[in-house]
């Protein structure tokens, strides 16, 4: 966002006569991406996905599309910068945050059949004008049972922006599968930007991991039990990202 505020301040001040071409460079989508890329010297396909607060869930699904018959890894990367003028204009949910926040997450990502920590895109649906989407998601994930069983807790992505409405989505969730594990919305703890889910994902990745979710603003440590974490966006788009557990 930098390189794209200077880029227009420059371009609107010279009355569009000197652009910065270095600017303009740093301004496009991919221009993170590309830069990735130099430094790991890494020479296959680079995508961007841009789709707002579910960017880097797009991003997991061209990476199991465009995968399939690789078996080399790839590099998934959700990451914003805050600007103090134009994160508020283009992000709804970064204008009611109470402060700045921006961030990242970085994953390395194989195929393999060994038993280990599974990283699954499963469900991205748009959700206005959709009054079924939420029994979707749940039959996407195979049912009520099968969520009970594989998942200790959830982590749902609720955006500031579309709060109510994201907030009636979970609430419908919990009350179809009759969840009764932790429910955390990370964004109480990552701050809001569009790729906090890219946070998240590597945050439950970790707690996976480690066998537990540590004690957060008073609440008592969630120990897992073997069981996974369900990522869950809502808002205007809902997605689901199931870290598995299968070390047994």
């Amino acid at each position: 966002l930098s390189e794209t505020f200077d880029f227009l301040d420059k371009l609107y001040e010279s009355g569009e006569q000197f652009p910065s071409p270095t600017d303009f460079i740093g301004s496009v989508h991919n221009a993170p991406a590309g830069q990735a890329a130099i430094w790991f010297d890494a020479k296959k396909a680079n995508i961007t996905a841009t789709g707002g607060d579910f960017s880097f869930e797009q991003a997991l699904i061209c990476a199991e599309l465009l995968t399939r018959n690789e078996n080399e890894g790839v590099m998934l990367i959700g990451a914003d910068e805050h600007h103090n003028v134009l994160s508020k204009i283009l992000d709804e949910s970064t204008a009611l945050d109470s402060f700045p926040s921006d961030g990242g997450g970085a994953l390395i990502l194989t195929r393999s059949n060994n038993p280990g920590l599974k990283i699954i895109p499963s469900f991205l649906g748009y959700s206005i004008n959709n009054k079924k989407i939420i029994h979707f998601l749940i039959q996407s994930l195979g049912g009520a049972a099968r969520i009970n069983e594989l998942f200790g807790a959830v982590f749902a992505g609720i955006p500031a922006g579309r709060n109510s409405l994201a907030r009636e989505q979970l609430a419908e969730f919990q009350s179809i599968i009759s969840f009764n594990k932790p429910v955390i919305d990370y964004r109480k703890f990552t701050g809001e930007f569009a790729s906090a889910s890219a946070v998240a994902t590597v945050l439950a990745l970790q707690h996976v991991k480690e066998g537990a979710i540590p004690s957060l603003s008073g609440t008592e440590q969630c120990k897992l039990n073997g069981k996974g974490i369900l990522l869950l966006g809502f808002g205007d788009f809902i997605s689901t990202v199931e870290i598995q557990n299968q070390l047994g």
